[in-house]
C-alpha cells in the first residue's frame, strides 16, 4: 500500500511539473477582481514565442481551472509514528472545476475490507456541492463549501462510530490551502455534518486529512 501511494504521488507531481513547463504562465497576467487584464494578456501574446491556449478563459476573461486532490495522511502515517491508530478522514480523493474562485466540488472516500465478517473498518463517503476560495495572501487561501453528502459505515475519524447505517444530509466545510508552486498546493479542512438515517447525526470532524492538490 505504501509503495502504491508513493508511485501515485510521484506520477502526480511529475504530471503537474510537465504541465507547468510546457505552457506560458498565464497566472502571471495581471487581474482585477479575478478577471484577466486583456491588454496585458495581449502584450504577453505579442512578446512570447510560446503558445497560449485561450480556451483556458471564458468570454469574460476568467480563467477556468480544474483541480485534483489526494489524501496524504495514510502515507504520512507510514513514516511518522502517531500515538494510536491513524485515520485519514472521510475522503480520499477530491475534484474541483470552476472559475473566479468558485468551484463545483466532488469528494469521495471508501474502504472495503476483504473480510466481510468483520466490517468495522468499511465505509463509503461521497459529497457533491459548491466550494469558494478566499485568498488571504499570494500563497494562502481560505476555502469553504456546502455539499450534499451520503455516508455509510463511518467517517474514518478516530472517536467516531463506525459500522453504522447509511445517512444522507448536508455538510459544511472550511479549511486552508498553501501554494507550494503555481500548480501544487497542500491543504486541510474540517467538516460539520448534519444528516439523518435511522437517527439524526450532527458531527464536527477535525481536519485530520492532509491533501496534495494539483491544478491542470
Amino acid at each position: 500500500m505504501k509503495a502504491i501511494l508513493i508511485v501515485v504521488i510521484i506520477l502526480f507531481t511529475s504530471l503537474m511539473a510537465y504541465s507547468q513547463n510546457e505552457t506560458i504562465k498565464l497566472d502571471d497576467v495581471p487581474r482585477s477582481d479575478g478577471q484577466v487584464d486583456m491588454k496585458e494578456l495581449d502584450k504577453l501574446i505579442n512578446n512570447s514565442s510560446g503558445k497560449i491556449d485561450l480556451k483556458e478563459f471564458d468570454e469574460w476573461g476568467y480563467k477556468k481551472e480544474k483541480e485534483i486532490g489526494i489524501n496524504l495522511t495514510p502515507l504520512i502515517s507510514q513514516f511518522i509514528p502517531f500515538k494510536g491508530r491513524t485515520l485519514g478522514g472521510p475522503f480520499t480523493l477530491m475534484y474541483r472545476r470552476g472559475k473566479n474562485n468558485q468551484f463545483f466540488n466532488l469528494e469521495i472516500g471508501a474502504s472495503i475490507e476483504s473480510n466481510f465478517n468483520n466490517d468495522d473498518d468499511n465505509y463509503f463517503n461521497l459529497q457533491v456541492g459548491y466550494l469558494r476560495k478566499n485568498p488571504l495572501s499570494q500563497k494562502t487561501t481560505i476555502i469553504s463549501s456546502i455539499n450534499f453528502i451520503i455516508s455509510s459505515g463511518g467517517f474514518n475519524v478516530s472517536g467516531f462510530q463506525n459500522n453504522r447505517g447509511t445517512i444522507i444530509g448536508l455538510s459544511f466545510s472550511t479549511g486552508i490551502e498553501y501554494s507550494l508552486t503555481k500548480k501544487l498546493s497542500i491543504g486541510a479542512q474540517a467538516y460539520l455534518i448534519a444528516a439523518s438515517g435511522d437517527d439524526f447525526v450532527l458531527n464536527f470532524l477535525p481536519p485530520v486529512g492532509v491533501f496534495l492538490l494539483g491544478k491542470f
